[in-house]
């Protein structure tokens, strides 16, 4: 959802640099949709959901961040003016936010998980 208003963004304004911000928006969007899905909230799943919204954040800032800094991503030279290559790109960037949110998502469907030992030594790493 997030994926396909900014490639459409891109593509009509000719700019890259949303890809790193739509990238951590991504992750956001879509462990906030999974949580609307409970029923109720536990204080495991209060504490995935902040993480991973932290975690977003950081990483969409930091990617956003390098690419101001540059004024240009070179991952896209020659790829930009070709909309199938660039929805490739996006498409493959959706893909990876699915694995990588998976774990979460997963943990957010387990009910009445409570804070054990994994789960601290997880918020500690």
């Amino acid at each position: 959802m997030v994926d396909t208003v900014v490639v459409s963004l891109g593509v009509s304004l000719a700019i890259n640099k949303l890809t790193d911000l739509s990238y951590g928006l991504t992750f956001m969007v879509v462990i906030l949709i999974s949580a609307s899905r409970m029923s109720t909230l536990s204080t495991y799943s209060i504490v995935l959901i902040s993480m991973v919204c932290v975690w977003a954040l950081r990483i969409g800032s930091f990617l956003l961040v390098r690419v101001m800094g540059k004024g240009k991503d070179d991952r896209f030279d020659g790829v930009l003016e070709h909309f199938w290559k660039f929805e490739k790109f996006w498409f493959e960037q959706a893909v990876t936010v699915w694995i990588l949110l998976l774990p979460a998502t997963l943990a957010l469907s387990r009910p009445n998980k409570n804070l054990g030992l994994t789960a601290f030594m997880g918020i500690v790493l």
